[in-house]
């Protein structure tokens, strides 16, 4: 195993840098807590579950980001309607 981070590690701290955001490794502050791309899926139930961020927001990012790279055929159903759902439920 080696200390070298991530092609993301090193993305993800640039992006945090030049938002002003303070780096992962500084502590439990995510450099995006307003885009939930950029967050690991434990920030993400955190964040749901404080109320930092609605589920309908990371389920519509995520439809988002399926529908950008849907010519790499990683998908094959993309199921928005009972996403959208779900995470209404889980908002309410």
């Amino acid at each position: 195993m080696t200390d070298c981070p991530s092609r993301r590690d090193i993305l993800t701290s640039s992006i945090a840098v030049a938002a002003g955001a303070a780096l992962p490794s500084l502590g439990h502050v995510s450099p995006a807590m307003a885009d939930p791309s950029l967050m690991s899926a434990t920030e993400i139930v955190a964040a749901i579950r404080d109320k930092k961020i609605s589920a309908t927001d990371v389920a519509k990012a995520a439809i988002a980001r399926a529908e950008q790279v849907k010519d790499l055929n990683a998908l094959i159903i993309l199921n928005k309607d009972p996403a959208l759902a779900a995470a209404a439920e889980i908002d309410s």
